[in-house]
């Protein structure tokens, strides 16, 4: 490679980093800012990447769950954690898959805490006591 070539080359690359450093990915948004230095719109990124934090934190919790019903609050969480995440930084699959497991895992939950309740309760006592029949509809002991 000559010199020229590689002025070239290393010069198209600068401008490609220029034109990169230029564009605003998340028009509105929080983007890093290239001098390093927090400004406003960095800091809020850093609040929806806490937010990305917290609901993979909640799905790795929810994969430890033994019981249902705390697995489920686990997931509502994280399913509240990936939507603000999602549409936040305006990603559609992240916010859409999680929007649709919201109200399943709600559902669910409902269900769980409906049959833990049905288990819960007290066998229903009779309401009138029967005297013991024999085959023949008889009184038993021979009365």
């Amino acid at each position: 490679m000559t010199a020229e070539e590689f002025s070239g080359r290393w010069i198209s690359s600068i401008a490609v980093c220029e034109w990169k450093e230029r564009r605003d990915p998340w028009p509105g948004l929080a983007s890093p800012t290239v001098s390093g230095s927090a400004s406003k719109r960095g800091e809020v990124m850093r609040l929806f990447d806490g937010a990305g934090y917290l609901a993979s934190v909640l799905v790795v919790m929810a994969f430890c769950m033994r019981d249902i019903v705390p697995l489920r609050l686990i997931a509502l969480g994280s399913n509240v954690a990936f939507l603000v995440y999602g549409i936040a930084l305006d990603l559609a699959p992240v916010w859409l898959l999680h929007a649709i497991l919201l109200p399943i895992n709600g559902w669910r939950l409902w269900e769980a805490i409906s049959r833990h309740r049905r288990l819960q309760r007290p066998a229903v006592a009779p309401t009138s006591y029967e005297e013991p029949h024999d085959d023949k509809g008889g009184l038993p002991c021979g009365s």
